[in-house]
Formats: structure tokens, C-alpha cells, sequence
């Protein structure tokens, strides 16, 4: 039986010992610590160690959890370049913040140029975990990496973001979700999968209907739980100005509604093509029962802000069954 909570508490002991691989012997190393700890939900970390899982081959005897495993250096890789947008994200200059998981940002516990190099630091960091990688796929994860969170990936959907391009249109804003949220949920998962690969036995065709499986997997992730987190957003009693501004269930809830119920679907079908996936679906299910209770706890404030309050309806049906095989 797997223990979510102790494989949580692993990954995070394993980001604390890759993190002191990086740092400089230097008094900013406390900031970065700042940063990162105490961790989040590592949810991404989790999902590269659930896809390795479930993927890995017959016969494999690695250790996915181990600190020097490849599983680890991409998992800590993620979760720190995860860190960096976060804390550009927070900065005056972008959503301007002042509070993050419960705590002061990190500009506003020390100051701004602190904050950008230490993102600075988290964004560069990660690929000398990467190099760390022995699997004969790392040129393969490293690309993919690359270009996922880069410059045409996650730092394109901050663009759209910061620009208000998101805001001219529902597409725009289904594209922004798709590079800012979903890119860095599809390298965890693909990343992961190409580390289970053996290249000398595995069916090209194979590998690539599964890769191909598992990209989408993880746009249909990424665009679904950037929807939820947007209707978490409407449980509370007032909603900022900001909020009304991009708030998709308020400026397009019946393509909002269609499009979330549309990726749950795609996400439900291709864990069942794959034996039901079972410890990415277990990540999955504790994801969503939190989603849930923020939801039910909040449906009276959500019905409220929504344009059509029968639209929960359908919502809170998700979350019934949605790995029924």
C-alpha cells in the first residue's frame, strides 16, 4: 500500500539534499531555503515518481525514490524551476504579492533583487540535477525540458498573461493555461516516462503511442485543474477587482464548464487505457478530493458569483468516479 504522505515527506527530503548540491557556500543559500521550504503539496514531484511506477518495465530493479535515482534529480529538477516561477510571479513587477503558502513573498521578506536572482538561480539550478541523469534518455528529457518551460513553453504563457493577451479572447485564455500550467504538469509526466524507457527492447510504435498518450494526459491535466483553481477563486464572500477582470466561470462559464468537462474526460480515458494507472491515479484522486472540499465548503459564495449557479452541478459530479473501470 502506498503512503502518499511518506513518499511526500521523501521527495522533500531529497529536494533539501539537491538543493545543497547547488547552492553557493554563501548567506543568500538562505533565501533559496525560504523558498522552497516548507514545501507545497509537491504534487509534480509526485507525478514523476507515480508515472515511474507505473511504467517502469518488467525486471527493473531501481530504486524511483532514491536521492541519486534519475526519478529524483527530474522530480527535484521540476519542483525548484516550479519555485522560480513562483517567486517571479510574486514580484511587483508581475502579480505583485505579498503573501505566498502563508507566508511573506520572498521580495517582500528580503527584497526585490534578492528575489529575481534567487529565481534566477531556481530556473538555471534544476538542468545541473538533469546532468545528473545516467538513463540513455536524458538527451531526450533534457530537450523536452527545455522547451517545455522555455522561452516557446511556460515563459510564452507568462507573456500572454502579463500582456492581458489572455484576456482577449477564451481561446487566449485556454492557450495561457495550456503553457503556464500544463507544460511544467507534462514535463513531470513525460520526463518520467522517457526515464522507464529501455531503448534496445522497447517497440518504437509503442513508445511512441504512450508518449504521445501521456503528453496529452498532461495538457488535459494542466488546463482542467487551472479551471478549478479559478472556481476555488469564487468561494470566497467578495472577489477582487482583478479576479472579475480574468476569472474565466465569470466572463465565460458555459465555454468554462464545456471545456473542463471536456479534459476531465480526456484525463479519465487515458488512465484507463493504461490499466487504470494506479499510483498516478491515487496522486489524482488526492489532488481532487482537496479541490472538492475547497468547493463544497465554498458552494454557497461559488453559486453566488456564478453566472448560471446550476453549473456546479455537473462540477461536483466529476469527482464521482473518475477512475471507474
Amino acid at each position: 500500500m502506498i503512503d502518499l504522505k511518506e513518499i511526500t515527506s521523501e521527495l522533500s527530503v531529497n529536494l533539501k539534499r539537491h538543493l545543497g548540491q547547488i547552492l553557493p557556500h554563501h548567506a543568500i543559500s538562505e533565501i533559496y531555503e525560504y523558498a522552497l521550504f516548507p514545501t507545497g503539496k509537491l504534487f509534480r514531484p509526485l507525478l514523476v515518481y507515480a508515472i515511474g511506477r507505473d511504467f517502469k518495465r518488467s525486471g527493473w530493479q531501481g530504486n524511483i525514490i532514491g536521492p541519486q535515482s534519475d526519478f529524483s534529480y527530474l522530480a527535484s529538477a521540476v519542483e525548484m524551476h516550479h519555485a522560480y516561477t513562483l517567486i517571479h510571479d510574486d514580484l511587483p513587477a508581475m502579480d505583485n504579492d505579498d503573501y505566498r503558502r502563508g507566508k511573506l513573498t520572498v521580495h517582500k521578506k528580503y527584497n526585490e533583487w534578492k528575489a529575481l536572482l534567487v529565481g534566477d538561480g531556481l530556473c538555471v539550478g534544476p538542468f545541473a540535477l538533469l546532468s545528473q541523469i545516467k538513463s540513455p534518455a536524458f538527451p531526450d528529457v533534457l530537450k523536452f525540458f527545455s522547451w517545455a518551460l522555455g522561452p516557446k513553453g511556460l515563459i510564452l504563457g507568462q507573456v500572454l498573461d502579463l500582456s492581458e493577451e489572455m484576456n482577449h479572447s477564451f481561446v487566449n485564455l485556454i492557450t495561457t493555461h495550456r503553457l503556464k500550467t500544463a507544460r511544467l504538469i507534462q514535463t513531470a509526466i513525460v520526463g518520467s516516462y522517457l526515464l522507464t524507457l529501455d531503448e534496445k527492447k522497447d517497440d518504437r510504435k509503442q513508445k511512441y503511442r504512450e508518449c504521445r498518450d501521456l503528453y496529452k494526459l498532461g495538457d488535459a491535466m494542466g488546463v482542467s485543474f487551472q479551471l478549478l483553481d479559478d472556481l476555488t477563486e469564487l468561494a470566497e464572500l467578495k472577489i477582487t477587482e482583478r479576479e472579475q477582470k480574468i476569472n474565466p466561470w465569470l466572463r465565460h462559464s458555459d465555454e468554462a464548464l464545456q471545456t473542463l468537462l471536456h479534459y476531465m474526460q480526456i484525463i479519465k480515458k487515458i488512465t484507463s487505457t493504461y490499466n487504470g494507472m494506479p499510483t498516478f491515479s491515487l496522486v489524482l484522486d488526492d489532488y481532487l478530493s482537496k479541490i472538492k472540499k475547497i468547493l463544497n465548503e465554498g458552494s454557497v459564495n461559488i453559486e453566488r458569483h456564478l453566472p448560471k449557479k446550476e453549473a456546479l452541478v455537473p462540477i461536483m459530479g466529476l469527482f464521482d468516479g473518475i477512475h471507474q473501470r
